[in-house]
Order: C-alpha cells, then structure tokens, then sequence
C-alpha cells in the first residue's frame, strides 16, 4: 500500500478550522423579551464570559469531515501493489480430417464441432488467452494465443474439412506445447476420434475432449499409389477411418467400368488397413478404385488414378556408391542408371535426374538433381554449416509429392548438417531447428537437398525409402 502524492495528506489540518467553527461561540443580537422561560439554551449562553462554548455532538459536523477525509485521501492517490497471476490459456484443437465431413450430425461433424468451439469460446473469461490448433495429419496453428475473440471466431468460420487422415497425437502434441505449462492452461480437442495414448507422460495441462458424430462409421481412400513392377505396375491403396466393429470390407479396381480385380481388407474400430493389387496389365490409362461400403461419407470410397505414358529415365549417380539407392532405382521401370566417380567431371550428354552423393558437386549444368549429404560450403541459393549429432526429426510435410506415402516420424539420425537456405527453397522436413530435407523449383528444373548421409540413417531400411526414391523420380 503506498501514496502517490502524500503531500495531499497536509490538508487533513483543514479539519481544525471545521471543527473550531462548531467550539466558537455566536455573538447573538440583543432583543428585550417578555420572558425566558423558553429559551433555556439561550439563557445558559448568554450567562457564559468565554467566547468558547463546549463541544457538542453534530451530524453535519461528522458528514463535513467524511468530506473533507474523502477529498483528501482522492488527492493523495493511494496504490496497491499486487503480483500479476497468469491468465489461462486454452487452445482449441479442430479435427479437420477427411471423417469430419460426416453428415450424420448435420450438416457435417466439422460444422457441429464449429459450433461447440464456439460456445466454449463464450463461456471463457475475457482474460483468458485462447489460441487455435487445426488438422488431420499434420497440425497447424491457425491462431497464437491472444484475447481477440473476433479473430478466433474469424479463424474458425474459415476452417474446412481436409482430404487428410486423422493424427490425434501429432495435433495434441503441438497443442501441449502451445500452453507452455501455464497453470491454469487447458487443451480443448474437438474430434470424431478416440484420443490416443500420448507417450508424454503425464499432459502438465488438463484435456477436455469433445466429442462429435453420432457414430464412428467412416471408412475413406486416403492414399493411392501406383509404381511399375516386374510384371505389370502394382496398385496400393491405404484406408483409414473407424468401424462401430470389427470386419472385412472390398475395395475394386476398374477400369473403364470393368473390374479387374478386388482385395478383402481387414479393418478395425480404431483404424483400416492397406489393399495391394499386384501385376495391374497394361492399356488401361485410367484406373477406378472403389471402396465398396456403406458408411456416413461416401465422398471418400471412390478414387481415379491416371496412369503416364512410359519413357526411359536416364538417371546418373556420382558418389562413392550405394546399394540401397541403386536397388531401389531398379525397381522403377523405365529407369537407366549411370555411375560416375567422385573426382570426374559431368559428362556432356543430358541426364534426367543427377543424383549427387557427398561429393562436392558442380550442379550449374545440370537440371533436375538431388544432392546428398553436401560437403560444407555454399550451394546455389544454400550454406552449409557445421554437423548436428543425433537430431531428432521435428517436422515433415506429407503433402508434398516427395513424401506422400512417406512417414519420417521415426527416421533415426546419427549426424546431419545445418543449412542456411534462400527463401526460394522450401523445407519439407527438419531435425530440431536445421532443415534436412529441402527441395525447390527453377526454369532449370527441380533440385533437392538432404543434409544427411543415407548410410548415417536408417532411411534406406525404412519401407517409405524406395517409395520415396520412386516420388522422386517421378516428380
């Protein structure tokens, strides 16, 4: 408790003079009467020889002092000081996988889940910080905590449903991280999923699941891939959603409303499965699968799949050699694979692809190109920094072309580097802060980078290695 102006406390002695105003004695006009017998107070009066006269209780005096004290304490400005508690901080967390667009709660599960993130938003205390977490399989943060209710309620109008699988893990984790520990922070999940077990211990914030739908019965096409084999291309097809129980369901293929053939999938409550349909023949341009189901969304059972003329790819390898990479660029039809030593020059005819590997590269003449593992120094529009022992894989993006069907969640590294990149590069995955997988596009062609040895990771023992080498070649 302090002052800000205790001067001000000096004019209490105003309360002298007030009260010295009521001690004093009134000088009354003389006037002859006939008697004073009604007049006692007076007659007292007049008897005294002071100019004092002795104090007397007074409502009007008390109400002038309070006055006075109210007036003074008002100048004196009085203070408090207090520590500041932290305000909560709750974020939102939006479903928005492709089952969201269920319409068993009209109009749809993610409209429903809109409307009770809404509410919630109400009921919280204007203090409080509210930031907004969005996705299926990769979360993002559509709102930073702030106490901008329009804003949140912008943000959420303007969600929609998304082609994705559903990542309950990966959107809580982020979530988790966005409160920062706040006592009084809260992650609020609005999902048609069943929470997963986080393995991050104990959560330091409570969560409040709501959940929406009236029924966990959706089943949708979430991946397609079509990559050539040794007799005729082979076809795989990845189902997620959930089931109310257990089953089998019958996933086609067709083409030009023919079946050409069909695979029973064993799907479960908490996930689907994967349809691999081997040795598809050829003269077929487009492919039709059906996902052959009778569940609440029925926009995501039906997929096309349009099949590109084939071409000789010539690819050329300069590095020291690896087994992994050249098996997996002989399993893609159409591809023809040059080896070049470390020390010699580019030779002058034209490649498709340059795959450059811990060599100290001269990419000017060549178009499209991959380098790996490149040696410290600048690249074209990147620096090479010192290495990272160990890094942990923080972020990668499966919707671009190079990953889809791809997960580096689990890619384990024993060392990589950093890299300092122009903004015309885009980082498709990284490992703590440094990026480790780059890729960009020129008039020259499409180039990517990755930081890391192959042969200092377990990426080439991973089954989205040739896939990813295939997404590759064909991008």
């Amino acid at each position: 408790m302090g002052l800000i102006a205790p001067a001000a406390l000096a004019l209490f002695l105003l309360a002298g003079p007030i009260i010295v105003l009521y001690l004093l004695k009134l000088r009354r006009e003389r006037r002859p009467v006939s008697s004073l017998l009604l007049w006692p107070a007076a007659r007292a009066s007049l008897q005294a020889n002071r100019p004092w006269q002795r104090f007397r209780w007074s409502w009007l005096l008390l109400l002038q002092l309070l006055i006075l004290a109210a007036l003074v304490l008002g100048s004196a400005r009085p203070f408090r000081v207090e520590t500041a508690q932290p305000t909560g901080r709750n974020v939102l967390v939006l479903d928005t996988s492709a089952s969201m667009g269920a319409a068993d709660v009209p109009p749809s599960r993610l409209e429903a889940a809109k409307r009770e993130a809404r509410r919630y938003l109400e009921s919280l205390h204007p203090d409080d910080e509210v930031a907004l977490v969005v996705g299926g399989r990769q979360a993002r943060v559509l709102v930073s905590p702030t106490r901008d209710r329009e804003l949140v309620r912008r943000a959420l109008d303007a969600v929609k449903v998304t082609a994705e699988p559903s990542d309950l893990g990966e959107l809580l984790r982020l979530a988790v991280g966005i409160t920062g520990g706040v006592g009084r922070g809260r992650v609020v999940l609005f999902s048609d999923g069943v929470v997963p077990n986080l393995p991050l211990g104990r959560l330091p914030v409570p969560l409040d699941f709501r959940p929406v739908g009236a029924r966990g019965n959706n089943l949708g096409i979430t991946a397609v891939q079509l990559r050539p084999g040794p007799g005729g291309d082979d076809l795989f097809v990845r189902l997620d959603g959930s089931v109310p129980q257990a089953g089998r369901v019958l996933v086609k293929l067709l083409a030009g409303g023919r079946l050409l053939d069909a695979r029973e999938v064993a799907v479960t409550p908490e996930g689907g499965g994967v349809a691999v349909f081997s040795g598809v023949p050829a003269g077929e341009d487009v492919l039709e699968v059906v996902l052959d189901v009778n569940d609440d969304l029925g926009a995501d059972n039906r997929v096309w799949v349009a099949r590109s003329g084939r071409q000789t790819v010539r690819v050329l390898y300069q590095g020291r050699g690896n087994l992994f990479l050249e098996r997996a660029l002989g399993l893609i039809r159409g591809v023809e694979l040059t080896r070049l030593a470390p020390d010699n020059p580019l030779p002058a005819d034209r490649f498709d692809l340059y795959i450059f590997d811990g060599v100290a590269a001269r990419v000017e003449g060549a178009g499209n190109w991959w380098w790996i593992n490149p040696p410290a120094g600048a690249g074209p529009g990147f620096e090479v920094g010192p290495e990272v022992l160990f890094p942990e894989v923080t972020f990668f993006d499966p919707e671009h072309p190079l990953l889809r069907s791809v997960d580096l969640g689990n890619l384990a590294l024993a060392r990589t580097r950093t890299v300092t990149a122009t903004a015309e590069w885009r980082v498709l995955a990284t490992a703590g802060p440094a990026p480790i997988l780059l890729a960009r596009e020129t008039e020259a062609g499409r180039q990517v980078v990755s930081t890391f040895n192959l042969q200092a990771s377990d990426f080439p023992l991973q089954p989205g290695f040739p896939i990813f080498v295939a997404n590759l070649v064909a991008w």
